[in-house]
């Protein structure tokens, strides 16, 4: 492929008259793995990376930063480097994205969940749909893991082009708060974004919650329809910034396009009628919380924009049982019940205890850790919230990496007022086990933080490591 076909005229600052119109065999961004006749982006303008791409014979260079270094290569010097890069990762597999109508969603909380949830609408709709999210790409039967909740340029391209080949209707994303303000979604225009909610998390990248709420808000600039949680106080600035049709959803209000009402919460889970202007239909899911019921709105309200009928939507999530690994249900002999769900932020952990509190007749029974190398500020707060809604909390590991586990625990019990109904145990295999020996008919246990994840990352290394496993090995072997 050209230099000329994959970054255009209009993007470029800087060409060198020698570089002429080159033969380019693919792009990368990382020097470590750059293959001859590829081109390299620097999107750090860092030189020792350039040199590290020029000698594994990288065709050319792309920056944004204008360098004193001599390479033995054409500079190709852009306005913005992590723009050019997601065009060029797009334009190489044949731009997929404009045979795809794309959907996405963002929020601190919810994005999987109402992701697959989306999902499901589709299906019932007659729509093929991939998800790519926390959990990977989701083919329809085949899920291809990337490590990321959103894709760098370079594994989303070619999941989309696979996507436009198998002529798949939709796609439904996860927009992460990183990858927009990464840039990773360049050159995606989106039918439908969904904002969910925003609370704290990721303040080690973004700093402020002010510029976390505006990386989420990017997202909405490149969609026709933005569908948003009226009963979050951070929607207006997501209003603010969308690019032209806005819908509210909520579960308060009923002023707004789509809402719900005659809410109730069960032992088997919650029922509710979803209304808009002209439609109301019945719902009755296996799942908990109002935060479950918000989720539902956000993925009808959205296929409803969509043009998908309100009953489809409703038979859709009266048979959704949940995305993996949120507020997952291992069932016992004992009578007592497992869940596992991927809460690590305060607001998440306050969601699911809450509903845990309202089917539980026995006590609850929490185990949690927090990250290490990510926001510290939240482990006390999350601490807090722990011990204020379970009867016992065991506080344990969750992706140490670097920190020492006991250090980030002391972060968490730190304004932690009483020692009464919480025990520390590092080893969070050990806390698991702990957990469900000490469970009885009627109890509840969350395993929270981890969700499906199938590792934890201690120093630099990931480790095989599953709370569900864990949990299934534990209750088999122990006969629970």
């Amino acid at each position: 492929m050209k230099l000329s076909e994959l970054i255009h005229q209009n993007e470029i600052i800087l060409l060198p008259k020698e570089i002429g119109d080159i033969e380019v065999n693919g792009v990368g961004a990382d020097s470590r793995r750059i293959k001859p006749g590829e081109l390299f982006f620097s999107l750090d303008g860092s030189i020792a990376n350039m040199y590290d791409a020029v000698i594994k014979g990288a065709s050319a260079v792309v920056t944004d930063t204008v360098t004193d270094g001599r390479f033995p290569v054409p500079t190709v010097i852009t306005k913005d480097a992590r723009e050019a890069f997601a065009l060029a990762c797009l334009r190489i597999y044949g731009d997929p994205q404009k045979k795809l109508r794309l959907c996405a969603v963002t929020g601190t909380n919810g994005k999987t969940t109402t992701a697959n949830m989306l999902s499901a609408i589709l299906y019932e709709g007659g729509y093929t749909s991939c998800v790519i999210g926390t959990e990977g790409a989701d083919f329809g039967g085949e899920t291809i893991k990337t490590g990321y909740t959103t894709p760098p340029p370079d594994v989303l391209a070619p999941l989309l082009k696979r996507a436009a080949d198998e002529n798949i209707d939709f796609v439904v994303m996860e927009a992460s708060s990183h990858a927009l303000d990464q840039k990773r979604l360049c050159g995606l225009d989106f039918e439908v974004g969904i904002f969910t909610n925003l609370s704290r998390d990721h303040l080690d990248y973004h700093k402020s919650t002010e510029a976390y709420s505006a990386a989420k808000a990017g997202l909405f600039r490149k969609c026709r329809h933005s569908v948003l949680n009226f009963d979050d106080p951070h929607a207006y600035e997501m209003a603010w910034a969308a690019n032209d049709e806005i819908w509210y959803y909520s579960a308060k209000d009923f002023d707004v396009d789509f809402y719900a009402d005659n809410i109730v919460h069960t032992e088997w889970g919650v029922q509710f009628d979803f209304c808009s202007v002209g439609a109301r239909e019945h719902i009755s899911s296996p799942l908990f919380g109002s935060y479950s019921v918000l989720d539902m709105l956000a993925a009808a309200s959205a296929a409803s924009v969509l043009g998908i009928k309100a009953r489809l939507s409703a038979r859709a999530l009266e048979r959704f049982h949940g995305a993996p690994g949120r507020m997952e249900r291992i069932d016992t002999k004992t009578g007592f019940h497992v869940i596992i769900d991927f809460a690590h932020t305060p607001d998440a952990m306050k969601n699911v205890l809450s509903a845990a509190r309202g089917f539980t007749p026995g006590r609850v029974i929490t185990v949690f850790g927090c990250g290490g190398d990510r926001d510290c500020g939240k482990r006390a707060e999350m601490g807090k919230v722990a011990c204020n809604l379970s009867d016992t909390v065991i506080i344990t590991s969750d992706n140490p990496r670097s920190e020492e586990p006991n250090d980030i625990i002391d972060d968490i019990i730190s304004q932690i007022k009483s020692r009464e109904n919480y025990i520390t145990e590092p080893d969070r295999g050990k806390a698991i086990e702990l957990a469900l020996s000490t469970a009885e008919k009627g109890d509840t246990v969350m395993l929270l933080g981890k969700g499906a994840e199938s590792f934890i990352i201690v120093g630099e290394k990931k480790l095989p490591f599953s709370d569900k496993e864990q949990a299934e090995n534990i209750i088999l072997k122990k006969g629970l």
